[in-house]
């Protein structure tokens, strides 16, 4: 029985990484099981929600956004605005994530549906349905295209183009996030009709991640800068390529004391 895999291409992770899935014992077979229920639990509810928004406070660390402005910061996004709010740090995270998953899992749904298609026939027929659900929407279209090389395919662009070093006020970049956010709804309704594809032409298909989809290390890069306590232990999740339609993912998991949470999830490295 196929599982289907949701592939999941998400914000940057904020600090330099490599994904070194190292085969060291260094978890127990208890934590690694705990890492893989905890991923599998998360993606079946974001397969549901199609927003990581309502499941921050439920699965991530509880200062995800301090942590996450720390980090970003660093890296330039907010350089000349270290004073934005958590919620617009909120809203930056799961616009990205929200875009990527939902594009990424459109193209796994139609792949599904019709198992003779390759990845750039695939894509396209995602772009063109993108394009019918945009006839009407004037000033969506309209934003889109003063975007500063927007790509000719929905695959390679990139929400974070709208934000950049020179971006003048917060009003400027909640304008821009709530138009993306449009897109991301017609993304929504472009993802559902493609697993009601899957649906109609595989009627026992299952829908669903079991923890043995997933893949579980320790984790060894430095994390000094962000603070965490001494004690603290990251750990590698990562998506297993079982055959089935796939798109790589990586979820970096904290646990300090006996707490396990999401710090960050991320886009496989290029």
């Amino acid at each position: 029985m196929k599982i289907i895999i949701l592939g999941f291409f998400i914000a940057i992770l904020f600090v330099n990484i490599s994904f070194a899935q190292d085969t060291k014992p260094n978890l127990t077979e208890a934590e690694i099981l705990e890492a893989q229920q905890l991923a599998a639990r998360f993606y079946n509810r974001l397969a549901q929600t199609q927003d990581v928004a309502p499941l921050v406070k439920e699965f991530f660390i509880k200062n995800f956004a301090t942590k996450y402005k720390q980090g970003i910061t660093n890296e330039g996004e907010f350089k000349n605005h270290k004073n934005i709010r958590k919620n617009d740090v909120i809203l930056y995270y799961t616009t990205i994530t929200n875009y990527f998953y939902l594009y990424f899992s459109s193209i796994n749904y139609l792949k599904m549906a019709n198992p003779k298609l390759n990845e750039e026939e695939a894509e396209k027929i995602v772009d063109a349905k993108i394009e019918s659900y945009l006839t009407n929407k004037i000033e969506l279209k309209l934003f889109l295209s003063k975007i500063p090389d927007l790509p000719i395919n929905y695959s390679d662009f990139d929400p974070r183009r709208i934000i950049s070093e020179d971006w003048k006020s917060l009003a400027d970049f909640r304008v821009s996030f709530a138009k993306i956010n449009e897109l991301i709804s017609v993304l929504r309704k472009v993802e559902t009709e493609f697993r009601n594809q899957v649906k109609q032409n595989f009627p026992k298909q299952r829908f669903y991640y079991s923890p043995n989809n997933f893949g579980v290390s320790m984790f060894y890069e430095n994390m000094e800068e962000l603070n965490f306590p001494k004690k603290t232990k990251f750990l590698d999740v990562w998506i297993k390529n079982t055959g089935d339609t796939y798109i790589p993912s990586y979820m970096i998991l904290v646990k300090i004391k006996r707490e396990l949470k999401i710090f960050a999830i991320t886009p496989p490295p290029q």
